[in-house]
């Protein structure tokens, strides 16, 4: 299962423009050498010496009701804050180079991609990023990065330990400014129940043998002292959900039971020679399978997670006391549970260990959505502007901006909108907002966010769960960022794109995967139809999907 997407489309793509004024206007135009140096009077005194156009799409919803995202009266897409202070700032406006529905969006950007009439600034996914650069419809920003980029976005991207340039660099060359992914998201943390593990005497599992001795014991010992036979111990994934996605937001699932032994199912990963390969298929995933084929048949695993709609409704009722999900679970299901049980105390820990004492993480991709400017555009370092002021704003460290900018107006309205934060943003928050806490900086030090998390712990450690939005803030941001700021092993997810063979063969690749792991877990299938499995994905196209995925990865 996945948290609920943060942004509507229409507010990750691009979708405002303001309203055009008086002054020489710089729009797309001869083709620029060198990566796109511009002259250097092109930018006087931090913003652009004459104004600058971008054309950008512009998603309208139909739906979407008169000041939605807190948006003032009188203020529009077209023309909002965002907008201005781009303006003011920095001499950029924005125009539409076309109108459409959220729901017409793709077909509509595919047909401007095949008539090569790209708006100016698109922000694109992966996929459709490569094509571009492929015919050669996007501009190099090798140059007018490295020339103009601030500090602090430079500094945003090397929280990334370079991956995500690496991700828009193609042949040494820089051709998108890309997003930044939370890589906290992609932690499974394992949440348990403390008021449990106190009641029963348990202390915090740390290695598998002792998540398993939990389990076992939230299942046999009523931690919920109804005097009935109604808990459990691991709920597991829904039945639409794979046992593994190895993708951020993900909940439920098992893969630190597989990262245990190192093994990365649904990850590309590097094998001791170097070379990519799969690691649904390889000899450490049958390993894991057969532990938690073990752990159901011991009845750790909830012998019915594969038939059930909504797992979450047992960790919400007070059934379930122990699950792997991400560090904002109490931003979300866990705020439900505490509502119905005030003395629900949940807390995050890493678990499993492994003998070496070591725990280790899958991180996914850094980036996901890239912003690509139009080959040809005369001025390409506006973009960067642009980027410079927008990463600022975004990680609180836009002084001026803070003081301008109303924070309850929805982000979505900036025109060029994509996420965009310190890889390790959680990590930092919690070092920030600790560091007031024990008294070596004083709550000014705080942007306004993090003002809000400080007096929304100072208020739960008052009065402990009584207002379950503070309580929820701070075993977040605070307590699960403490946690994660502990050594983790990192295993990095080497291929996130599409080659052309998988277009035809993953959907029967995946599906094969799926059933047969699932099989496998639940006793189906005896766990040598592993190696069975892994030479038919193998035949079917898997074989001729890594070599694609190699090519693709040597360039």
């Amino acid at each position: 299962m996945k948290k609920a997407a943060l942004f509507m489309l229409s507010l990750i793509i691009a979708s405002s423009m303001a309203a055009c004024e008086s002054g020489t206007k710089s729009t797309g135009g001869n083709v620029t050498t060198d990566g796109g140096t511009a002259g250097n009077d092109a930018i006087v005194d931090g913003k652009m010496k004459d104004e600058v156009v971008f054309s950008i799409p512009k998603v309208v919803d139909p739906n979407a009701k008169q000041g939605a995202g807190n948006l003032p009266a009188g203020d529009s897409n077209d023309n909002n804050q965002f907008t201005r202070y781009v303006k003011e700032k920095l001499n950029i406006s924005f125009e539409a180079a076309f109108t459409t529905a959220p729901e017409a969006y793709d077909q509509k950007l595919s047909l401007a991609m095949a008539s090569n009439e790209l708006p100016d600034v698109t922000v694109i996914a992966e996929a459709d990023f490569k094509k571009l650069v492929e015919n050669g419809q996007v501009e190099d920003l090798t140059a007018v990065y490295n020339k103009y980029a601030s500090p602090i976005l430079k500094k945003i991207y090397d929280s990334t330990n370079g991956r995500s340039l690496n991700q828009a660099t193609v042949d040494g060359k820089l051709m998108a400014i890309p997003n930044v992914n939370t890589m906290a998201d992609f932690t499974n943390m394992l949440w348990v129940r403390k008021d449990w593990l106190d009641k029963l005497g348990l202390k915090e599992p740390k290695t598998l043998d002792d998540i398993i001795t939990v389990a076992k014991a939230f299942i046999e010992k009523d931690p919920d002292g109804n005097g009935q036979a109604d808990t459990m111990g691991l709920p597991g994934p829904s039945k639409n959900s794979a046992l593994v996605t190895n993708d951020k937001n993900h909940y439920f699932g098992f893969e630190q039971i597989f990262a245990l032994d190192q093994a990365f199912p649904g990850m590309w990963v590097k094998n001791d020679k170097g070379e990519i390969e799969y690691g649904s298929i390889q000899p450490e995933a049958k390993k894991g399978l057969g532990i938690l084929q073990k752990m159901y048949n011991e009845g750790v695993i909830d012998k019915q997670f594969a038939f059930r709609d909504d797992p979450s409704q047992y960790v919400k009722s007070g059934k379930a006391g122990m699950f792997f999900g991400p560090w904002w679970m109490p931003l979300g299901m866990l705020q439900d549970a505490v509502k119905n049980d005030p003395k629900a105390e949940w807390i995050s820990v890493l678990a499993p260990f492994g003998a070496d004492g070591t725990f280790t993480s899958n991180r996914g991709s850094a980036s996901g959505d890239f912003v690509v400017l139009k080959k040809g555009f005369k001025h390409p370092e506006a973009l960067i502007l642009y980027m410079n002021l927008y990463g600022a704003n975004l990680v609180g460290e836009d002084p001026e901006g803070g003081q301008k900018l109303d924070p309850n107006v929805d982000l979505g309205y900036w025109p060029i909108r994509m996420t965009l934060e310190y890889g390790d943003k959680v990590e930092r928050t919690s070092i920030e907002v600790q560091s007031v806490i024990d008294g070596k900086n004083k709550p000014e030090s705080l942007d306004p966010v993090k003002k809000t998390i400080y007096e929304a712990y100072l208020r739960d450690q008052q009065n402990p769960r009584k207002v379950v939005p503070d309580w929820a803030l701070s075993a977040s941001w605070l307590a699960s960022g403490k946690v994660l700021s502990q050594p983790i092993k990192i295993v990095n997810n080497e291929f996130t794109g599409t080659t052309e063979s998988m277009i035809q063969k993953w959907a029967t690749l995946s599906k094969l995967e799926n059933e047969t792991y699932l099989k496998i877990v639940m006793g189906q299938l005896d766990i040598s139809a592993f190696d069975d499995f892994a030479k038919k994905w193998t035949e079917l196209g898997g074989e001729q999907v890594t070599q694609e995925i190699r090519e693709l990865a040597g360039k």
